[in-house]
């Protein structure tokens, strides 16, 4: 599953541009289906067509997550967000910058835009998030991958708080209080940016714990449908049982929080039984595991093991006694220790070979290694090397 996530980046990238130009060229044509998806829905203003555009060409430049950002996805981070930033300060304090119609003219303000053809507040806001994100230095962000999440759920949040109520075919709003409209599309191209963000620069966080082989992993899978398709399905029921006149508001509210705990329950409990059969398996692998390793520490031949740079990793009691060298003094040291002169180029060749993935089924040398005496001198000892 991983190995196909490498194109996430790139089909992100080619939906923002298709999706930009697409919007650009309905104001070019003066389409209205481009411009609005559906009528009597908001606008995506032209400047936020651009932004996809522009984050696209950037995201589409940044596809290998190894290469440092290019001049080229610089340039356009640079100018989105100079846009984005341009556009907050306008809505802070009213101060008109002219580059709202700059590309073209709408005569019409939409409610809460304050001026025609500005870009929402929270849309200029998931800019700069997104910017930063891709713009943003590696070291940076994988040394502050929770704020770094917690950006991109931010982002999210934005979109899916527009999504949801047009989705209800419901207006976004709080009492007493006027918020800015945003397209559909909008949402969903702020949506498809987050996720080829989440897959090229948070590739050991989110990313890793989706397509993992652990339990986790696995929950993780399953959880999306409990969280967000049901919560939705069951929210659309309850609302239009209300229109419908099905049941009372109150009957519809009462509903969907009971209909939402036994959904949300029902996932809890299998979750649960499989954490659990995971906890026992486990619990058995560790029991044959310390079983395995006492038998291992109280046998009489000397077992060693090593990791592939030649590090000591364990040395039981029999190789304790067969060199002379305790097990807290061996450990972390390098294998050549127990090792004569004129066969560790021999030793170096083996360590290479293992590492190639060749298996040696057997080793056998009657020379004698370097045993460290009671008095800390190194002897020698006929051994066998198995």
């Amino acid at each position: 599953m991983r190995a196909g996530l490498h194109t996430v980046p790139g089909a992100a990238a080619a939906t923002l541009m298709v999706g930009g130009s697409l919007v650009l060229m309905g104001w070019t044509f003066d389409i209205d289906p481009v411009k609005h998806v559906l009528p009597g829905l908001p606008t995506m203003k032209a400047n936020t067509a651009v932004g996809f555009l522009l984050m696209g060409i950037a995201l589409w430049c940044s596809r290998d997550p190894a290469a440092p950002l290019s001049r080229r996805a610089m340039a356009c981070v640079s100018v989105t967000a100079s846009i984005a930033a341009v556009t907050s300060l306008e809505h802070l304090t009213g101060w008109d910058a002219g580059i709202d119609q700059f590309l073209f003219q709408e005569t019409v303000s939409e409610p809460g835009s304050g001026s025609p053809g500005r870009m929402a507040p929270l849309v200029a806001l998931a800019f700069l998030i997104t910017g930063a994100l891709l713009a943003g230095p590696r070291g940076l962000i994988d040394g502050h991958r929770r704020m770094s999440a917690a950006a991109v759920v931010l982002v999210l949040a934005v979109s899916l708080s527009y999504l949801v109520p047009h989705a209800y075919g419901a207006k976004l709003g709080v009492s007493g209080l006027t918020i800015t409209p945003v397209a559909i599309h909008a949402a969903v191209g702020f949506m498809v940016l987050a996720l080829g963000l989440v897959v090229l620069r948070l590739p050991s966080g989110p990313v890793r714990l989706i397509t993992g082989r652990r339990m986790a992993a696995t929950l993780t899978r399953r959880m999306p449908l409990a969280a967000f398709a049901i919560p939705l399905v069951l929210g659309w029921l309850a609302l239009n049982g209300q229109q419908a006149g099905v049941f009372s508001s109150q009957t519809g509210e009462s509903l969907l929080v009971v209909a939402t705990m036994l959904v949300m329950g029902g996932a809890v409990w299998p979750a649960g039984n499989s954490l659990d059969v995971a906890e026992r398996e486990r619990s058995r692998a560790e029991a044959g595991s310390r079983l395995l390793a006492t038998i291992v520490e109280n046998a009489e031949d000397a077992m060693i093991s090593k990791d592939l740079a030649g590090r000591i990793t364990s040395w039981n009691h029999g190789a304790e006694q067969m060199y002379g060298w305790p097990a807290a003094e061996a450990m972390g040291r390098h294998i050549s220790l127990i090792f004569p002169q004129d066969l560790r180029p021999q030793l170096a060749q083996l360590i290479e070979r293992i590492a190639g993935g060749e298996r040696i089924d057997h080793l056998e040398d009657r020379s004698s290694p370097p045993r460290r005496t009671a008095d800390r001198r190194v002897a020698s000892a006929l051994a066998h090397v198995r």
